[in-house]
């Protein structure tokens, strides 16, 4: 407890250093009052709701971002530091079971409100949540168990993300659990071009029982560890300095973020028995899998031929991957694929040559190499690599010894190495085009006879 006392304090007292750093990632944002109507029904993996859908994430909406309050950045980073042996502390069964009577203290009538809500107008929603919950639950529970916290808190992403792993809301959060990309990074969750962990159900619920773990520690208190998910650390620690309690009805804090806490409070008052509010959660199997190691850059569609399934049953199961492949130089990189199909998906991959399993090849540029010559070896387009490297500037030659990413068309092979050399020999005859000399502009002449000269007028 002594170790709590003097993290809030520091809390508080260096909240201010963190509201003048520009570059603080800002918190999870809270995902809406009325999150995603899903128009898919998750009872199969084919038709979770798509990574692009426009239905999904046109209903996010970004709310009150406490980016100066977060302490997941130079503030924290500070913190870290420090010797805080509590955060070493698993949470035990008394403070798990603690949630419950943590959330007693929230106003009765508030909360109803929202059980109305989510019962009436709402309804729709909580269907939606109760359906996609089904889907996903032993996953998230697998990871909740492991960190130790208590099951309930699976509520708390129905009321970030409606538990839909590819929503974005309009602030940049990502995912069920609704992370910033600064955030996501700093628990460990990949998020480049290729891959963003925090659409992985899985690895985010990993990160998110890490933040709430920390979160308890530094309140003790289940209420203030859900509106610290939702305004900051940060703003929390400073309402109760100022208030000189930490009773959550009475702390000063942004509506938004009370309403998170009382949404929660509902949500997981008519999970506890939805039959009892009218709702029929229809049966859906659990979310299993198998995962097969893939070391570069492959398609989806090869890995779902050699799983013999359909590329949208694999697609689901890895919304985390961006691009409808794995990653390339990413040794460590696993790829599901539904149960019991792992052992044929990895043995037909095996058999697969690598010129015709590979989407992408790695080139280093060489010596007087443009983009044209490389995009002609490999036979593809310049555009498609300038695309594929983010090159904003897709007329311009790359330096010598730069690494680029070559999308090859389909399973084609790259030119030999004869065709390579003499492609560059040819390059290096030619003029450069900054020195090539323009041809001369043609004149415009107008069209029909030319004109006839007049003979020169002379006086009589």
């Amino acid at each position: 407890m002594t170790h709590r006392l003097i993290l809030l304090a520091l809390l508080a007292g260096f909240a201010g250093l963190g509201s003048g750093c520009a570059t603080a990632p800002p918190l999870q944002d809270d995902f809406a009052d009325y999150p995603v109507q899903g128009t898919n029904d998750p009872a199969t993996l084919a038709s979770l709701p798509d990574l692009t859908d426009p239905a999904d994430q046109e209903h996010a909406s970004g709310g009150t971002i406490a980016d100066e309050d977060s302490l997941i950045a130079a503030v924290y980073d500070e913190m870290r530091g420090l010797s805080l042996p509590d955060s070493l502390i698993p949470v035990t069964v008394p403070e798990r079971n603690a949630i419950e009577q943590d959330l007693q203290i929230l106003d009765t009538a508030q909360v109803q409100r929202w059980v109305d809500h989510f019962t009436g107008p709402g309804r729709g929603f909580m269907q939606t949540w109760l359906t996609r919950k089904a889907a996903y639950d032993s996953l998230i529970y697998v990871r909740l168990d492991e960190a130790g916290l208590p099951r309930e808190l699976i509520w708390l992403a129905a009321i970030e993300s409606g538990f839909n792993p590819r929503v974005r809301s309009s602030a940049g959060a990502v995912g069920c659990w609704q992370f910033m990309a600064g955030t996501a990074r700093h628990f460990k969750l990949h998020c480049d071009w290729w891959v963003d962990e925090r659409n992985d159900v899985e690895l985010a619920t990993s990160a998110a029982a890490t933040y709430l773990t920390q979160l308890y520690h530094m309140f003790g208190d289940w209420s203030l560890v859900i509106a610290a998910y939702n305004t900051g650390e940060g703003r929390i620690g400073r309402a109760i300095k100022a208030a000189g309690h930490d009773d959550v009805r009475r702390l000063r804090m942004p509506d938004q973020t009370r309403n998170h806490v009382l949404k929660f409070a509902a949500a997981l008052q008519i999970g506890r028995d939805p039959a009892a509010y009218g709702f029929d959660v229809p049966p859906v199997p659990d979310l299993t899998f198998d995962t097969v190691p893939i070391e570069d850059a492959t398609d989806l569609s090869l890995i779902a031929e050699c799983a013999g399934v359909d590329r949208d049953v694999v697609a689901a199961l890895n919304p985390g991957l961006l691009r409808g492949a794995t990653p390339p130089d990413r040794a460590d990189f696993r790829v599901r694929v539904p149960t019991g199909t792992g052992e044929r998906c990895a043995r037909e991959l095996a058999a697969v040559p690598p010129e015709k399993r590979l989407t992408w090849r790695r080139h280093t540029v060489g010596r007087g190499e443009t983009l044209s010559h490389i995009a002609a070896q490999y036979g593809t387009r310049v555009r498609d690599i300038a695309d594929l490297n983010q090159d904003p500037r897709p007329v311009a030659d790359p330096p010598t010894g730069d690494k680029l990413l070559i999308p090859m068309p389909g399973a084609r092979a790259p030119r030999d190495p004869e065709r390579r050399v003499a492609a560059a020999a040819v390059k290096r005859r030619r003029p450069s085009p900054r020195r090539r000399r323009r041809p001369p502009r043609r004149r415009r002449h107008l069209s029909g006879p030319a004109p006839t000269r007049r003979p020169p007028v002379t006086s009589a």
